[in-house]
């Protein structure tokens, strides 16, 4: 066992030596990091809308694709909204974090 992991460290190493001449994909990580930034702003927009429209709807003027539809009801569906809103939330942080500048 012990030669196995011996060979298999000095397989990694001789292809981390031959493979370092490759360029750096930077750029293509920033954009990638921009564009979750952006879906992530989209993404709580979007929810903190669906807990607003749950919040101030009721069940019966939902439309019927919603989650939540019932014909005639006048309940309005607070879990609903409630999850909407944590979701948003979340979708917030996670843009805040990642927006973040990195720490050298």
């Amino acid at each position: 066992m012990g030669t196995e992991t011996c060979e298999l460290y000095s397989w990694v190493a001789s292809w981390v030596s031959t493979t370092s001449n490759l360029p750096p994909l930077r750029a293509h990580l920033d954009m990638n990091k921009k564009l979750l930034t952006g879906l992530g702003i989209i993404g709580g927009v979007v929810f903190l809308g669906i807990a607003i429209f749950y919040w101030t709807t009721p069940a019966g003027h939902l439309p019927t694709y919603v989650p939540g539809y019932e014909i005639g009801s006048a309940t309005i569906h607070f879990k609903h909204g409630l999850a909407a809103l944590i979701l948003s939330i979340f979708s917030f942080i996670y843009t805040w974090f990642s927006s973040a500048k990195e720490v050298k």
